[in-house]
């Protein structure tokens, strides 16, 4: 992912993956270059590709929607929707209350930090992590569902 401006013009959005054993995470930084944030809480979690949103929020509440390829969402801040829908999709929800759904195909899905609601129900096997907060996930049994996630119900 190449750096992108915010859309209110005051952060700057990019990947990071510097240091020994980093696994690439999605910042932003102030246009002066101070108030450096992570905004994917688990980057213990495998991902299968470095992020490069191809639909970016804002630091406000938004619904972001997907298409039916494969996407990468990134909602900045914010209490976001997030519609993967069909496709191989991944979805950061980054920090604020985040409602996200990956939709049909495997999908990766990072709540982040906020107290978040994530939908991987779709019977394809989904990678989910979610962050600080109190989370609830609602999974298939095949999904693998990190440790971060507060509440687990899965599918019989």
């Amino acid at each position: 992912m190449h750096p992108e401006w915010s859309p209110n013009g005051r952060q700057i959005a990019f990947v990071d993956s510097s240091g020994p054993g980093r696994r690439p995470s999605i910042y932003v930084i102030d246009v002066d270059g101070k108030g450096k944030t992570r905004l994917t809480a688990s980057p213990d979690v495998p991902r299968t590709v470095d992020p490069a949103c191809t639909v970016v929020g804002t630091t406000r509440s938004d619904e972001l929607r997907g298409t039916a390829r494969r996407d990468v969402l990134c909602g900045l801040a914010g209490n976001d929707v997030a519609l993967g829908r069909a496709g191989d999709d991944s979805i950061f929800g980054a920090l604020g209350d985040d409602r996200l759904s990956g939709g049909g195909g495997p999908d990766e899905l990072d709540g982040g930090g906020g107290r978040d609601r994530i939908d991987a129900r779709d019977a394809d096997r989904d990678l989910v992590a979610c962050g600080p907060g109190n989370d609830v996930v609602w999974a298939d049994k095949t999904d693998s569902v990190h440790h971060t996630c507060e509440t687990v119900i899965r599918r019989r």
